[in-house]
């Protein structure tokens, strides 16, 4: 059972997921970027390291701690009683760091030095990734409505940043994608599938994005594996072209 209700630690989208290789979680926001505390708590870290850069620990109520690092700013200092919400330090990209991002650590049992995934354990909360600062404690924000993208030629941002795009022609469907955020592009690849097709791309709820490609009888589709992940092969998908209103 959840020892609190959470706030929002920061606008963005999440770059890096938890994982046995990864910690915590990494948000990718825009420098100077206001971050929060994720619940009411004693902050028991407050400084600079060479490889985290400025972070910051909030020991909570339930026993749980979480950890804020990469900051270009910390508002807060060790002592400090914080507020669900409250804004204790600035998005940045200090010590090893690729880009402006806040990496979110949880331990859920600090003395034993357990880490948890933090989506889980902000959704227990009341808090659902991503999401929007001035929510407050309690209900997440409401569900994101994702755009679909149809036509020939369809595009859309994996759940790490890079644009990836779709290209129907008469031997089937082309894919090329941006090989870093904001940077150069991959070869164009063959995928096969249906010819002349209209393609739709869009995000699912949990990231991952999703292609379909309809031509008269034949309606298939390919989704990624897990968000920013690689792609499954094509896939019947309903009955065919004929059902689709």
């Amino acid at each position: 059972t959840a020892g609190f209700a959470a706030s929002c630690p920061a606008a963005g989208w999440i770059s890096q997921y938890y994982s046995q290789a990864h910690n915590g979680i990494d948000i990718a926001a825009d420098y100077g970027t206001p971050i929060h505390a994720v619940g009411d708590g004693e902050v028991i870290v407050s400084g600079y390291v060479s490889d985290y850069g400025q972070w910051i620990r909030i020991l909570h109520g339930d026993g749980t701690i979480s950890e804020y690092g990469h900051m270009q700013r910390r508002d807060v200092a060790v002592g400090d009683r914080v507020t669900a919400g409250q804004q204790i330090a600035l998005v940045g990209s200090e010590g090893q760091s690729d880009g402006p991002h806040l990496h979110l650590r949880i331990w859920a049992d600090a003395g034993a030095g357990v880490r948890t995934d933090p989506i889980p354990y902000l959704a227990e909360r009341g808090v659902d990734m991503p999401c929007t600062p001035g929510q407050g404690p309690g209900p997440g924000p409401a569900p994101v409505v994702h755009p679909v993208e149809s036509g020939r030629v369809v595009s859309a941002r994996s759940a790490d940043g890079r644009l990836e795009v779709f290209a129907a022609a008469a031997d089937g469907v082309h894919h090329a994608w941006q090989t870093v955020v904001n940077g150069g592009w991959s070869p164009w690849e063959a995928l096969g599938g249906p010819g002349n097709a209209e393609l739709a791309l869009a995000p699912n709820a949990d990231g991952r994005l999703e292609l379909l490609a309809l031509n008269g009888d034949t309606f298939q589709h390919r989704y990624q594996t897990g968000p920013s992940a690689g792609w499954s092969g094509w896939e019947p998908f309903g009955g065919g072209g004929k059902d689709i209103a």
